[in-house]
């Protein structure tokens, strides 16, 4: 029944049922590859992808062929400055020994549509 569940909010990594631009854009994209909604994981691999590509640029990696483990040590580097907002969460840092902190998106209910 809606009425009990009207004006809830919910902490959730991802839905994407709501309603912000980007996440209409990533549902919108990803049901078009791929003919349904995307699920949590979908949008944690889409955020993966652009925290790499993110990490890269800030490092200011200028090389394609750069050795892996030289890529690694500049990315880590990095890390301590570097901030990522995402479909999955905002504010997203991590500390030396790689674990992510994040504030995950809250998502209010109205009339049985979820927004942002």
């Amino acid at each position: 029944n809606r009425k009990y569940i009207d004006k809830a909010v919910i902490v959730t990594a991802f839905s994407a049922r709501v309603q912000g631009e980007s996440t209409k854009d990533f549902v919108k994209a990803y049901k078009e590859l791929y003919g349904e909604k995307p699920g949590l994981y979908a949008a944690y691999g889409y955020d993966a992808i652009n925290v790499i590509n993110e990490c890269i640029a800030a490092a200011k990696v200028k090389k394609y062929n750069v050795d892996g483990s030289k890529l690694c040590k500049k990315l880590i580097s990095e890390r301590a400055e570097f901030v990522f907002g995402g479909l999955t969460g905002e504010n997203m840092r991590w500390n030396a020994e790689g674990e992510l902190s994040s504030v995950p998106p809250a998502v209010l209910i109205e009339n049985g549509v979820y927004v942002q």
